[in-house]
């Protein structure tokens, strides 16, 4: 009974075992890298958002643009990738995509909270979310000019477009 069993269980394992050898092979064969992760991530059981497939956004350059279809209908822009960490930037994306690497954004203040110790968040007309994260005193209004540029080591400083101070924020939203 015992050798039924474990005949039977092994050869339900080596079936299994060789369909996803077989699903596997697939996913290798797919030459866009993301499209590669996306189906690497399917066979794991991981799922993959709208956002992190090629296969499924529609990115719009904004240099020319134009949307470059890419089989979807969610819109990314450099500017929308602007902030954020590396991995969730999906370099793989920008690359495959040609999305434009920003090194600098320009936008005006639509909103400034305050929390109980000094510190300011900051709501863009461009509708993204900057925390201070510095010491540095920039004093703020709403309706300001800002410029938000890339910094050293990942990091991003904000200064008025009209004054030389800033401080260093991170995009939360």
């Amino acid at each position: 009974m015992n050798r039924v069993v474990i005949t039977g269980l092994s050869l339900i394992l080596s079936v299994t075992a060789l369909s996803a050898d077989s699903d596997q092979k697939n996913c290798a064969s797919i030459t866009s890298d993301t499209a590669r992760l996306a189906c690497y991530d399917k066979l794991n059981n991981k799922s993959a958002t709208p956002s992190q497939t090629a296969d499924s956004v529609t990115v719009e350059t904004v240099e020319q643009g134009n949307p470059v279809s890419v089989d979807g209908d969610v819109a990314i822009s450099a500017e929308t990738l602007f902030g954020r960490r590396v991995g969730e930037q999906k370099v793989a994306l920008e690359k495959s995509a040609n999305v434009d690497h920003l090194e600098f954004i320009d936008a005006h203040v639509e909103q400034i909270d305050r929390n109980p110790l000094g510190k300011i968040t900051i709501v863009l007309s461009n509708q993204q979310i900057w925390k201070q994260i510095s010491s540095s005193r920039l004093h703020l209004k709403v309706g300001d000019s800002v410029h938000i540029e890339r910094a050293a080591l990942g990091s991003f400083l904000l200064e008025k477009s009209s004054g030389s101070s800033s401080m260093r924020v991170k995009r939360i939203d």
